[in-house]
């Protein structure tokens, strides 16, 4: 839900860094709104969404590295049909 109980519709791509150690597990070290067309006249919306993936129990990345991770997302309402479009790649970059 957006403000004011309105539906969130639109496209919003994020960049997150993953690291962590295998016995411990993942954690999630920074998430950036990387693309924000829809959703900037409701700023708490996008917070939610970044705070969300701050939360998300992840795997390590291997030997004790940095895994990067750009990902596009699409929210519909309930009764729309989605569409299909072009939402780009999700794209990752793994460093040691």
């Amino acid at each position: 839900m957006g403000q004011g109980g309105a539906l969130a519709v639109g496209k919003l791509v994020f960049e997150m860094s993953i690291i962590g150690d295998e016995t411990v597990g993942g954690l999630v070290e920074n998430v950036v709104v990387a693309e924000d067309d829809q959703f900037k006249g409701n700023p708490s919306f996008s917070e939610c969404m970044r705070e969300t993936l701050f939360s998300m129990k992840l795997p390590a990345p291997r030997g004790r590295g940095r895994l990067t991770i750009r990902y596009p997302m699409m929210f519909s309402g309930p009764n729309a049909a989605p569409e299909p479009q072009n939402l780009g790649k999700a794209d990752y970059k793994f460093e040691q």
